[in-house]
């Protein structure tokens, strides 16, 4: 994975790419949306220092409706954190980088 970079996910390509991931963050993000640009700004900047250890994706809100329902996105930006395949985090709305820190760093210690 390129630092800096996050992986683009489609409904085709959700599982495949992030299941397989020890630990992986998933932005649900809308281009028009000012606050979900700020919110990707933070995460990539994040994912200098963490890119190594956890794989980073972003999906678009309005063109994959089916990752939408399954994990009931309701608004964006959403954060979705899976351990070896398995949703056990979640983030939405305003987000500040001390937060999403946090919680990466929470996340990385729990057993699964």
């Amino acid at each position: 994975m390129q630092s800096g970079h996050m992986n683009k996910l489609t409904d085709d390509i959700f599982k495949k790419n992030v299941l397989g991931k020890q630990l992986a963050l998933v932005e649900f993000t809308q281009d028009e949306s000012g606050l979900c640009y700020i919110v990707g700004k933070i995460i990539r900047k994040i994912e200098r220092d963490y890119g190594k250890e956890i794989g980073f994706f972003q999906i678009d809100f309005s063109e994959n409706k089916k990752s939408v329902n399954e994990f009931r996105i309701s608004r964006v930006p959403t954060i979705l954190f899976f351990k070896n395949g398995d949703l056990i985090d979640r983030l939405v709305g305003t987000i500040s980088e001390n937060e999403i820190i946090s919680r990466i760093d929470s996340n990385m210690k729990i057993q699964s």
